[in-house]
């Protein structure tokens, strides 16, 4: 039985919450807004990687000089993963500010052709009228 209690409190102190390797001074990120990003030890640059491992991603590299903070403006929304030598690794989401109006026009235009394809289908089905009546023949 004391193992069994030993073991216990040995999984429950490995399951504690580890001390956060990146840490941003703003809890949501936005496109052209700064924010400061702090290491837990000296790095010499962070890696933000735009839409990691998409086949788009887009990588950027800010030196850092033996700091452990940077101010760092997002410039693309979506998923990002900031890492930095030792100081291990973190995903983060910045979004847009406000939606993008050519989203919106996008979104428009589809739901036009969506619903103005099914009311055309539904009357080129129904313009002439039910089927005629066939006579019923009776053996």
């Amino acid at each position: 039985m004391p193992r069994l209690a030993a073991c216990f409190v040995l999984v429950l102190l490995l399951a504690l919450p580890a001390e956060a390797q990146i840490t941003l001074d703003a809890d949501d990120l936005y496109v052209s807004e700064p924010v400061t990003v702090t290491l837990a030890t000296p790095a010499e640059a962070l890696t933000v990687t735009y839409r990691p491992n998409s086949s788009i991603e887009t990588v950027e590299t800010i030196p850092l000089r033996g700091e452990q903070s940077v101010t760092w403006t997002p410039v693309q929304a979506g998923v990002v993963a900031l890492s930095a030598g030792g100081s291990g690794m973190r995903n983060v989401s910045v979004r847009y500010q406000r939606a993008p109006a050519g989203g919106i026009v996008v979104l428009l235009i589809a739901g036009c052709l969506l619903f103005g394809g099914a009311i055309f289908a539904f009357r080129k089905l129904f313009q002439d009228g039910p089927p005629p009546a066939r006579p019923h023949l009776d053996t």
